[in-house]
Protein backbone atom coordinates (compact mmCIF):
# COMPACT_ATOMS: atom_id res chain seq x y z
CA UNK A 1 0.00 0.00 0.00
CA UNK A 2 1.41 3.36 -1.05
CA UNK A 3 1.43 6.68 0.76
CA UNK A 4 -1.24 7.88 -1.64
CA UNK A 5 -3.55 5.12 -0.48
CA UNK A 6 -2.95 5.89 3.23
CA UNK A 7 -3.98 9.57 3.10
CA UNK A 8 -7.67 9.01 2.15
CA UNK A 9 -7.87 6.20 4.69
CA UNK A 10 -6.58 8.46 7.48
CA UNK A 11 -9.04 11.17 6.50
CA UNK A 12 -11.96 8.75 6.67
CA UNK A 13 -10.84 7.46 10.08
CA UNK A 14 -10.58 11.00 11.49
CA UNK A 15 -14.08 11.84 10.18
CA UNK A 16 -15.53 8.68 11.73
CA UNK A 17 -13.85 9.50 15.06
CA UNK A 18 -15.24 13.03 14.99
CA UNK A 19 -18.78 11.79 14.27
CA UNK A 20 -18.49 9.25 17.07
CA UNK A 21 -17.42 11.94 19.55
CA UNK A 22 -20.26 14.24 18.46
CA UNK A 23 -22.84 11.49 18.83
CA UNK A 24 -21.54 10.74 22.32
CA UNK A 25 -22.05 14.36 23.42
CA UNK A 26 -25.48 15.26 24.84
CA UNK A 27 -27.75 17.06 22.40
CA UNK A 28 -29.16 20.41 23.56
CA UNK A 29 -32.75 19.61 22.59
CA UNK A 30 -35.66 21.98 23.21
CA UNK A 31 -38.55 20.08 24.78
CA UNK A 32 -42.19 21.07 25.11
CA UNK A 33 -43.72 21.10 28.61
CA UNK A 34 -47.28 21.76 27.44
CA UNK A 35 -48.92 19.19 29.76
CA UNK A 36 -47.22 20.55 32.89
CA UNK A 37 -46.17 24.19 32.70
CA UNK A 38 -48.55 24.69 29.79
CA UNK A 39 -51.52 23.54 31.87
CA UNK A 40 -51.37 26.84 33.79
CA UNK A 41 -52.03 30.34 32.55
CA UNK A 42 -48.82 32.36 32.43
CA UNK A 43 -48.54 35.84 33.93
CA UNK A 44 -46.02 37.75 31.85
CA UNK A 45 -43.91 40.66 33.07
CA UNK A 46 -46.45 43.20 31.80
CA UNK A 47 -49.19 41.72 33.96
CA UNK A 48 -50.94 40.03 31.04
CA UNK A 49 -52.32 36.51 31.29
CA UNK A 50 -51.39 34.13 28.46
CA UNK A 51 -52.73 30.72 27.57
CA UNK A 52 -49.85 28.49 26.49
CA UNK A 53 -49.87 26.16 23.51
CA UNK A 54 -46.31 25.26 24.42
CA UNK A 55 -43.46 25.97 26.82
CA UNK A 56 -40.13 25.04 25.27
CA UNK A 57 -37.09 24.66 27.54
CA UNK A 58 -33.69 23.53 26.28
CA UNK A 59 -31.92 20.68 28.04
CA UNK A 60 -29.10 22.99 29.16
CA UNK A 61 -31.64 25.63 30.37
CA UNK A 62 -30.16 28.24 28.04
CA UNK A 63 -33.52 28.82 26.36
CA UNK A 64 -37.00 29.27 27.86
CA UNK A 65 -39.62 30.12 25.22
CA UNK A 66 -43.32 30.41 26.12
CA UNK A 67 -45.60 30.05 23.11
CA UNK A 68 -48.94 31.79 23.54
CA UNK A 69 -52.23 30.40 22.28
CA UNK A 70 -54.75 32.65 20.55
CA UNK A 71 -56.96 33.58 23.51
CA UNK A 72 -57.84 37.09 24.71
CA UNK A 73 -58.29 36.94 28.49
CA UNK A 74 -58.91 40.66 29.07
CA UNK A 75 -62.55 40.02 30.05
CA UNK A 76 -61.18 38.31 33.15
CA UNK A 77 -59.00 41.20 34.33
CA UNK A 78 -61.66 43.42 36.01
CA UNK A 79 -62.95 40.40 37.94
CA UNK A 80 -59.58 39.74 39.65
CA UNK A 81 -59.05 41.24 43.10
CA UNK A 82 -55.46 40.15 43.73
CA UNK A 83 -52.66 37.73 42.85
CA UNK A 84 -51.34 35.87 45.87
CA UNK A 85 -48.74 33.19 46.62
CA UNK A 86 -49.91 29.66 47.37
CA UNK A 87 -48.38 26.83 49.37
CA UNK A 88 -47.83 24.70 46.23
CA UNK A 89 -44.56 24.45 44.30
CA UNK A 90 -44.11 22.64 41.00
CA UNK A 91 -40.96 20.49 40.89
CA UNK A 92 -40.21 20.02 37.20
CA UNK A 93 -37.47 17.68 36.05
CA UNK A 94 -36.22 18.54 32.59
CA UNK A 95 -34.16 16.92 29.86
CA UNK A 96 -34.65 13.61 27.99
CA UNK A 97 -36.88 12.17 30.73
CA UNK A 98 -38.81 15.09 32.27
CA UNK A 99 -40.96 14.43 35.32
CA UNK A 100 -43.38 16.57 37.31
CA UNK A 101 -44.50 16.41 40.89
CA UNK A 102 -45.68 18.98 43.39
CA UNK A 103 -44.52 20.10 46.81
CA UNK A 104 -46.44 21.92 49.50
CA UNK A 105 -45.23 24.10 52.32
CA UNK A 106 -46.91 23.45 55.67
CA UNK A 107 -46.41 24.86 59.15
CA UNK A 108 -45.50 22.21 61.72
CA UNK A 109 -44.44 22.95 65.27
CA UNK A 110 -43.81 26.61 64.59
CA UNK A 111 -41.64 25.98 61.52
CA UNK A 112 -42.31 25.53 57.83
CA UNK A 113 -41.68 22.20 56.19
CA UNK A 114 -41.88 21.15 52.57
CA UNK A 115 -43.74 17.92 51.83
CA UNK A 116 -44.67 16.17 48.63
CA UNK A 117 -48.20 17.13 47.61
CA UNK A 118 -50.51 14.31 46.54
CA UNK A 119 -51.88 14.25 43.02
CA UNK A 120 -50.90 15.26 39.51
CA UNK A 121 -51.31 18.53 37.65
CA UNK A 122 -55.09 18.28 37.14
CA UNK A 123 -55.55 17.35 40.82
CA UNK A 124 -53.61 20.46 41.88
CA UNK A 125 -55.70 22.67 39.58
CA UNK A 126 -59.05 21.14 40.57
CA UNK A 127 -58.26 21.38 44.30
CA UNK A 128 -57.45 25.05 43.91
CA UNK A 129 -60.63 25.74 41.92
CA UNK A 130 -62.74 24.02 44.58
CA UNK A 131 -61.43 26.66 47.01
CA UNK A 132 -62.38 29.44 44.55
CA UNK A 133 -58.73 30.25 43.83
CA UNK A 134 -57.31 30.13 40.33
CA UNK A 135 -53.75 28.77 39.90
CA UNK A 136 -51.25 30.38 37.54
CA UNK A 137 -47.48 30.55 37.07
CA UNK A 138 -45.50 33.76 36.59
CA UNK A 139 -42.82 34.10 33.94
CA UNK A 140 -40.59 35.93 36.43
CA UNK A 141 -40.83 32.98 38.86
CA UNK A 142 -40.03 30.51 36.08
CA UNK A 143 -36.98 32.49 34.99
CA UNK A 144 -35.75 32.67 38.59
CA UNK A 145 -36.20 28.90 38.92
CA UNK A 146 -34.19 28.32 35.74
CA UNK A 147 -31.42 30.63 36.96
CA UNK A 148 -31.29 28.94 40.39
CA UNK A 149 -31.03 25.48 38.82
CA UNK A 150 -28.25 26.55 36.45
CA UNK A 151 -26.34 28.13 39.33
CA UNK A 152 -26.70 24.93 41.36
CA UNK A 153 -25.41 22.84 38.46
CA UNK A 154 -28.62 20.88 38.03
CA UNK A 155 -31.68 19.63 39.82
CA UNK A 156 -35.41 20.14 39.17
CA UNK A 157 -36.97 23.51 38.46
CA UNK A 158 -38.84 24.74 41.55
CA UNK A 159 -41.66 26.95 40.24
CA UNK A 160 -44.04 28.44 42.82
CA UNK A 161 -47.74 28.39 41.96
CA UNK A 162 -49.59 31.65 42.43
CA UNK A 163 -53.37 32.04 42.65
CA UNK A 164 -55.83 34.63 41.41
CA UNK A 165 -58.35 35.79 44.01
CA UNK A 166 -61.53 37.05 42.37
CA UNK A 167 -63.63 40.02 43.43
CA UNK A 168 -66.02 39.35 46.34
CA UNK A 169 -69.74 39.04 45.59
CA UNK A 170 -69.04 37.86 42.06
CA UNK A 171 -72.20 36.22 40.64
CA UNK A 172 -72.10 32.42 40.77
CA UNK A 173 -72.62 32.01 37.04
CA UNK A 174 -69.50 34.08 36.33
CA UNK A 175 -67.50 32.12 38.89
CA UNK A 176 -68.56 28.85 37.26
CA UNK A 177 -67.63 30.03 33.77
CA UNK A 178 -64.18 31.17 34.92
CA UNK A 179 -63.54 27.77 36.49
CA UNK A 180 -64.49 26.15 33.20
CA UNK A 181 -61.95 28.34 31.39
CA UNK A 182 -59.18 27.18 33.73
CA UNK A 183 -60.11 23.50 33.37
CA UNK A 184 -60.30 23.69 29.56
CA UNK A 185 -56.95 25.47 29.47
CA UNK A 186 -55.34 22.70 31.52
CA UNK A 187 -56.78 19.94 29.34
CA UNK A 188 -56.42 21.67 25.99
CA UNK A 189 -52.83 20.81 25.12
CA UNK A 190 -51.47 22.31 21.90
CA UNK A 191 -54.90 22.92 20.33
CA UNK A 192 -56.63 24.86 23.10
CA UNK A 193 -57.27 28.15 21.26
CA UNK A 194 -60.65 27.30 19.75
CA UNK A 195 -62.12 25.92 22.98
CA UNK A 196 -60.82 28.83 25.04
CA UNK A 197 -62.22 31.39 22.61
CA UNK A 198 -65.68 29.82 22.98
CA UNK A 199 -65.36 29.81 26.78
CA UNK A 200 -64.28 33.46 26.84
CA UNK A 201 -67.14 34.43 24.51
CA UNK A 202 -69.58 32.81 26.94
CA UNK A 203 -67.99 34.73 29.82
CA UNK A 204 -68.33 38.04 27.94
CA UNK A 205 -71.97 37.29 27.17
CA UNK A 206 -72.69 36.40 30.79
CA UNK A 207 -71.03 39.61 32.02
CA UNK A 208 -73.13 41.60 29.57
CA UNK A 209 -76.34 39.86 30.63
CA UNK A 210 -75.52 40.44 34.30
CA UNK A 211 -74.87 44.16 33.70
CA UNK A 212 -78.25 44.42 32.00
CA UNK A 213 -80.45 42.29 34.26
CA UNK A 214 -78.96 43.26 37.63
CA UNK A 215 -78.36 46.96 36.97
CA UNK A 216 -79.39 48.74 33.79
CA UNK A 217 -82.78 47.03 33.50
CA UNK A 218 -83.63 48.27 37.00
CA UNK A 219 -83.27 51.93 36.04
CA UNK A 220 -85.94 54.04 34.36
CA UNK A 221 -84.93 55.20 30.89
CA UNK A 222 -86.18 58.00 28.69
CA UNK A 223 -86.11 57.32 24.97
CA UNK A 224 -85.30 60.83 23.71
CA UNK A 225 -86.44 60.22 20.13
CA UNK A 226 -89.78 58.64 21.05
CA UNK A 227 -90.34 60.71 24.19
CA UNK A 228 -91.30 57.63 26.19
CA UNK A 229 -90.32 56.38 29.63
CA UNK A 230 -89.53 52.70 30.03
CA UNK A 231 -86.91 50.07 30.68
CA UNK A 232 -84.37 47.88 28.90
CA UNK A 233 -84.58 44.19 28.14
CA UNK A 234 -82.74 41.63 26.03
CA UNK A 235 -84.50 40.29 22.94
CA UNK A 236 -82.84 38.10 20.30
CA UNK A 237 -79.42 38.98 21.65
CA UNK A 238 -80.00 42.74 21.43
CA UNK A 239 -80.93 45.38 24.00
CA UNK A 240 -84.40 46.75 23.35
CA UNK A 241 -86.51 49.48 24.95
CA UNK A 242 -89.92 48.71 26.42
CA UNK A 243 -92.31 51.45 27.45
CA UNK A 244 -93.69 51.54 30.98
CA UNK A 245 -96.98 49.80 31.65
CA UNK A 246 -99.46 52.66 31.82
CA UNK A 247 -102.15 50.27 33.10
CA UNK A 248 -100.17 49.89 36.33
CA UNK A 249 -101.87 52.21 38.87
CA UNK A 250 -98.59 53.19 40.52
CA UNK A 251 -96.94 54.02 37.20
CA UNK A 252 -99.99 55.94 36.01
CA UNK A 253 -100.01 57.97 39.21
CA UNK A 254 -96.34 58.75 38.78
CA UNK A 255 -96.72 59.85 35.15
CA UNK A 256 -99.42 62.32 36.15
CA UNK A 257 -97.03 64.38 38.27
CA UNK A 258 -94.38 64.80 35.55
CA UNK A 259 -94.03 68.14 33.76
CA UNK A 260 -94.51 68.26 29.97
CA UNK A 261 -93.99 70.97 27.37
CA UNK A 262 -96.62 72.14 24.91
CA UNK A 263 -95.55 69.36 22.52
CA UNK A 264 -96.32 66.74 25.17
CA UNK A 265 -92.65 65.86 25.78
CA UNK A 266 -91.23 65.33 29.25
CA UNK A 267 -89.11 68.24 30.47
CA UNK A 268 -85.59 67.58 31.72
CA UNK A 269 -83.53 69.69 34.08
CA UNK A 270 -81.10 71.78 32.03
CA UNK A 271 -78.04 70.63 34.01
CA UNK A 272 -75.78 67.94 32.58
CA UNK A 273 -73.86 66.37 35.41
CA UNK A 274 -73.61 62.55 35.37
CA UNK A 275 -73.43 59.47 33.20
CA UNK A 276 -73.62 55.70 33.63
CA UNK A 277 -70.44 53.82 32.68
CA UNK A 278 -71.61 50.27 31.90
CA UNK A 279 -68.31 48.38 32.06
CA UNK A 280 -66.89 46.74 35.18
CA UNK A 281 -63.79 48.71 36.11
CA UNK A 282 -60.77 47.12 37.79
CA UNK A 283 -60.18 50.35 39.73
CA UNK A 284 -63.54 50.31 41.55
CA UNK A 285 -64.42 48.17 44.58
CA UNK A 286 -67.84 47.24 43.16
CA UNK A 287 -68.51 44.63 40.47
CA UNK A 288 -70.93 46.45 38.23
CA UNK A 289 -71.51 49.73 36.34
CA UNK A 290 -70.31 53.06 37.69
CA UNK A 291 -72.19 56.33 38.08
CA UNK A 292 -69.74 59.08 37.15
CA UNK A 293 -70.70 62.58 38.34
CA UNK A 294 -68.42 64.50 36.01
CA UNK A 295 -69.73 68.02 36.72
CA UNK A 296 -67.42 69.38 39.42
CA UNK A 297 -69.61 72.35 40.34
CA UNK A 298 -72.58 70.04 40.80
CA UNK A 299 -70.52 67.75 43.04
CA UNK A 300 -69.41 70.71 45.13
CA UNK A 301 -72.93 72.10 45.39
CA UNK A 302 -74.34 68.91 46.90
CA UNK A 303 -71.21 67.42 48.48
CA UNK A 304 -71.09 64.40 46.15
CA UNK A 305 -68.24 62.13 45.13
CA UNK A 306 -67.06 61.66 41.57
CA UNK A 307 -67.68 57.91 41.27
CA UNK A 308 -70.35 55.68 42.81
CA UNK A 309 -71.71 52.23 42.34
CA UNK A 310 -75.01 52.43 40.50
CA UNK A 311 -76.90 51.61 43.70
CA UNK A 312 -75.22 54.27 45.85
CA UNK A 313 -75.10 56.78 43.02
CA UNK A 314 -78.81 56.79 42.32
CA UNK A 315 -79.58 56.76 46.02
CA UNK A 316 -77.51 59.95 46.34
CA UNK A 317 -79.06 61.59 43.26
CA UNK A 318 -82.65 60.86 44.28
CA UNK A 319 -82.17 63.15 47.29
CA UNK A 320 -81.98 66.12 44.92
CA UNK A 321 -84.25 65.21 42.02
CA UNK A 322 -85.87 62.44 39.98
CA UNK A 323 -83.12 60.82 37.87
CA UNK A 324 -83.66 59.05 34.57
CA UNK A 325 -81.14 57.58 32.13
CA UNK A 326 -81.26 58.79 28.53
CA UNK A 327 -81.43 56.46 25.54
CA UNK A 328 -80.16 58.44 22.56
CA UNK A 329 -79.25 55.79 20.02
CA UNK A 330 -76.22 54.45 21.90
CA UNK A 331 -75.63 50.85 22.92
CA UNK A 332 -76.13 51.16 26.69
CA UNK A 333 -74.05 48.03 27.34
CA UNK A 334 -70.91 49.48 25.76
CA UNK A 335 -71.30 53.28 25.63
CA UNK A 336 -71.83 55.79 28.47
CA UNK A 337 -75.41 56.95 29.04
CA UNK A 338 -76.32 60.41 30.30
CA UNK A 339 -78.32 60.83 33.51
CA UNK A 340 -80.67 63.82 33.89
CA UNK A 341 -83.38 64.90 36.28
CA UNK A 342 -86.92 64.77 34.94
CA UNK A 343 -89.00 67.72 36.13
CA UNK A 344 -91.95 67.34 38.46
CA UNK A 345 -95.06 69.45 37.84
CA UNK A 346 -95.80 72.19 40.39
CA UNK A 347 -99.27 70.63 40.49
CA UNK A 348 -97.84 67.37 41.85
CA UNK A 349 -98.58 68.21 45.49
CA UNK A 350 -102.29 68.64 44.74
CA UNK A 351 -102.30 65.51 42.60
CA UNK A 352 -100.64 63.51 45.34
CA UNK A 353 -103.08 64.77 47.96
CA UNK A 354 -106.08 64.17 45.76
CA UNK A 355 -105.32 60.86 44.06
CA UNK A 356 -102.66 58.69 45.61
CA UNK A 357 -102.56 59.37 49.32
CA UNK A 358 -102.36 55.65 50.00
CA UNK A 359 -100.27 54.73 46.94
CA UNK A 360 -96.66 53.60 46.82
CA UNK A 361 -95.59 56.74 44.98
CA UNK A 362 -96.34 58.80 48.08
CA UNK A 363 -94.64 56.42 50.52
CA UNK A 364 -91.64 55.86 48.24
CA UNK A 365 -91.45 59.51 47.20
CA UNK A 366 -91.69 60.93 43.72
CA UNK A 367 -87.94 61.51 43.48
CA UNK A 368 -86.88 57.92 43.96
CA UNK A 369 -89.73 56.31 42.06
CA UNK A 370 -87.56 55.99 38.95
CA UNK A 371 -84.95 53.96 40.85
CA UNK A 372 -87.20 51.97 43.18
CA UNK A 373 -86.24 48.66 41.50
CA UNK A 374 -82.55 49.44 41.84
CA UNK A 375 -82.36 51.21 45.21
CA UNK A 376 -84.30 49.06 47.64
CA UNK A 377 -85.22 50.22 51.10
CA UNK A 378 -83.73 48.69 54.25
Amino acid sequence: MSICDLVPLATRLMKMASETMQSAQPQNTERDYVSSLGAFFLLNKKGKLLALRGMQISDDLSSVVPKAADADLTALYPLVASINPSSIIMSAGYGPEPSIHYLMQVSMGGSKKTLRAPGKTMDIINNSLESDTFPIIALADLERAVHATREAGGGPLKVPIRVLELRPSLPKQLLSLIKEIFVDNARGGHDKSSGLQKDIALLRTSIRDTILSDYLAKCMWLDKDAGRLGGLQMADGKVTFQSVDTDDPEVRSFLIVLEKDHYGDYILDFREFARVLPRIAKSTPWVGPTLHIYNESYRNEFGLEQHYSLYNGFRALSKHGTPVVLLQGQDPLTAPSEVRYIQISPRSANVLQGRILDGDVLSEGVRDFTTRDLVWKA
